[in-house]
């Protein structure tokens, strides 16, 4: 489903309670935590990620970016 795979909590909030009825009740009745142990207890590949991010930006703006890739850039200073 297209909705379950959005950043935006809180309008997921509201409209996945209206496709209630449309989904089977074996979804309902698996837990997370069941779900989490059976991929880890049956995996045949051990998953590895390794992400390596560039950031650029101007001589005049002075940013430096974070470990947990947030991007505040209330932070950044514009040199004139």
């Amino acid at each position: 489903m297209i909705l379950g795979n959005s950043n935006t909590p809180s309008a997921l909030g509201v409209v996945m309670p209206l496709f209630h009825w449309a989904m089977p009740s074996r979804y309902h009745s698996i837990h997370k935590n069941d779900l989490a142990r059976a991929m880890v207890e049956d995996a045949t590949w051990v998953f590895l990620v390794q992400q390596v991010d560039i950031y650029a930006t101007r001589d005049r703006v002075t940013w430096t970016p974070r470990a947990d890739q947030w991007m505040p850039l209330h932070d950044a200073i514009v040199k004139p």
